[in-house]
C-alpha cells in the first residue's frame, strides 16, 4: 500500500532519514566460489559527498571489494534509530541502489578529509591494507517511513548538491567550532533535547544545503535549516536564526 497525497512529500521524509544517518548495510553480489551471484550483507560506514552521494572506504582484501570490483551494482540500506524496545519495522528504512565507483583522483583529497571528519577513526585505515574511496552513483530508492508510506524515489527526489566547496564549508565548521559553543549547546538542546555541559566540547563536522552535523560524545546528530542554502551567508543566517528562536 502507497500513499499518493498531493500533501505527502516523499522527497522531505527519505531525506530527513537520508542525511541523518551515517552507517548502513551494503549489500554486493558475491563471487565467492560457491556462493557466487548471492547477496552478501557487510555493515558500512558513509560520508555524503558534494553531490550528495555515500562515500564508502574499503580494503583491497574485503570480501565486498572483491564483489564490487567482479559487478559494481550494490544496495545501501540505512535505518532510523530505534531502541530495542521499539519494532523496527515502525521506524524508517531507505534502500539506496546503485553503481560502485572508485572516487577519482582528483577528488580523493577533499573526499578524504570530509570523510574522515566525520569517520575519525578510519584515520588510521591509511597505515595498513590498501584502503580506497568508492562513491555509489544512485539508480533508484526504495523508502519505507511505516504503514502506508512506501515509495520508490528517483536520484532527484533523494540527492541534493552541496553548495559549498571544501574551503567554504571549513570556513563555517570552523568558525562555530572555535566561536559559538553556546550556539550549539542550544541547537542539540531545541533539536534533539540533549543537555550539554560548557566542559564538554562540541564539534560541527559538516554543513550543506539543508543542515549542519555536530558531534557530541561521539555520536553525530543532525540540525535542519528552516530552509535550504545555497551560499555560505545563507548558511550563517540560517544558524543565527536556530540560536534566536
Amino acid at each position: 500500500m502507497s500513499t499518493h497525497s498531493q500533501d505527502y512529500d516523499k522527497s522531505y521524509e527519505g531525506r530527513q532519514l537520508y542525511f541523518s544517518q551515517h552507517d548502513g548495510v551494503l549489500s554486493t553480489i558475491s563471487r565467492q566460489e560457491g556462493i557466487e551471484g548471492y547477496p552478501f550483507g557487510s555493515v558500512a560506514p558513509f560520508c555524503l559527498d558534494r553531490q550528495g552521494k555515500p562515500v564508502i572506504l574499503v580494503s583491497d582484501l574485503a570480501q565486498h571489494t572483491k564483489n564490487i570490483n567482479e559487478n559494481n551494482r550494490v544496495s545501501l540500506t540505512i535505518t532510523a534509530d530505534s531502541d530495542k524496545k521499539s519494532d523496527v519495522q515502525a521506524h524508517g528504512r531507505l534502500t539506496y541502489i546503485g553503481q560502485a565507483g572508485l572516487v577519482p583522483e582528483a577528488e580523493l583529497d577533499a573526499v578524504k578529509m570530509r570523510y574522515i571528519r566525520y569517520l575519525p577513526a578510519a584515520a588510521q585505515y591509511f597505515d595498513g591494507h590498501s584502503f580506497h574511496f568508492y562513491r555509489i552513483d544512485m539508480v533508484k530508492g526504495r523508502f519505507i517511513g511505516g504503514f502506508g508510506k512506501i515509495f520508490w524515489l528517483e536520484p532527484e527526489e533523494l540527492l541534493v548538491d552541496n553548495p559549498f566547496d571544501e574551503a567554504a564549508e571549513l570556513g563555517i565548521i570552523n568558525h562555530m567550532n572555535e566561536d559559538h559553543q553556546k550556539s550549539m549547546r542550544q541547537y542539540l538542546l531545541d533539536a534533539h533535547k540533549l543537555q550539554t555541559g560548557k566542559d564538554n566540547t562540541l564539534q560541527m563536522v559538516g554543513v550543506d544545503a539543508l543542515g549542519c552535523d555536530i558531534r557530541r560524545d561521539g555520536r553525530i546528530h543532525r540540525i535542519w535549516f528552516k530552509q535550504p542554502v545555497t551560499a555560505s551567508s545563507e548558511a550563517r543566517e540560517q544558524l543565527v536564526e536556530l540560536a534566536r528562536s
